[in-house]
């Protein structure tokens, strides 16, 4: 993988999450190299211009994530993971919009 290439294979996946919230699962990511990816798809996002709706005019539309990972375990779950990715979005929202938040 490239930086500023988001990896595409039968291993990741992305889907709607909530409303306006999406996960996304790239398999064999260290954390770095997962925000990287995070990073590439918010640029890529901004530079496409997208009217943002509910902002002021001229307002486009941006990408704010909560970058989480894990080496899996026995002992661990999907829904502690999707945890720890939902605190660190909440902390990049509050950070501003397209902000990226690795979860420690």
């Amino acid at each position: 993988m490239n930086s500023g290439q988001v990896p595409a294979n039968s291993q990741e996946i992305a889907a709607r999450y909530g409303g306006e919230e999406f996960v996304i699962v790239l398999q064999g990511l260290d954390g770095q190299r997962a925000l990287s990816v995070a990073q590439s798809i918010g640029k890529a996002i901004v530079n496409e211009a997208i009217p943002h709706n509910k902002g002021a005019a001229g307002a486009v539309t941006t990408f704010s994530a909560g970058v989480a990972f894990c080496y899996p375990t026995p002992d661990q779950y999907p829904e502690d993971l999707l945890k720890k990715a939902d605190a660190a979005l909440y902390q990049a929202m509050a950070n501003g919009r397209n902000n990226r938040v690795l979860a420690v």
